[in-house]
């Protein structure tokens, strides 16, 4: 729907790619936004990995800065490795033989998204109602693990 000051329409995008949304992590890389890190996170410059990403499609031209030579896990230590409880990097999945592309998951085909996601269930399963403020009933707080996410140096102060 345009809007009456500026002329330019919005569109509703699905947050999940099977309901007609995009790839925000690739779409930030190829907005110049920052890097897919070792993690298998965006990291950008000013706040890491430490960001949450949603689209908003505009009915406009406008032009795109491209992807950046940011990349700081090219002398990193693996911290965000480290950190991870299941061991979610610690098999090499994909190979770029079998996907005729350089580009893997974690960079080197090494993520397994099966494993992450085990943790986010156990994190599922041991989170509790509590009562939030701006919401009426108690709600299900959810603390997922973040490990990977909370040990990477970039963007911290």
């Amino acid at each position: 729907m345009p809007d009456a000051g500026k002329g330019i329409g919005t569109f509703h995008m699905p947050y999940h790619v099977e309901k007609g949304g995009t790839y925000l992590k690739d779409a930030s890389v190829l907005a110049g936004l920052g890097c897919i890190g070792r993690n298998n996170i965006l990291v950008t410059p000013e706040f890491g990995p430490r960001v949450r990403l949603r689209a908003l499609t505009l009915d406009a031209e406008i032009p795109s800065t491209g992807p950046t030579a940011f990349d700081p896990c090219s002398d990193c230590d693996d911290l965000c490795r480290k950190a991870c409880p299941q061991n979610s990097f610690g098999e090499k999945l994909y190979h770029s033989n079998d996907y005729g592309q350089e580009i893997l998951p974690a960079r080197d085909g090494s993520f397994s998204r099966p494993v992450c996601n085990g943790q986010m269930e156990e994190d599922n399963t041991v989170a509790r109602e509590q009562t939030v403020e701006g919401f009426d009933d108690p709600v299900k707080v959810i603390k997922y693990c973040r490990n990977c996410e909370l040990a990477c140096p970039v963007g911290k102060n």
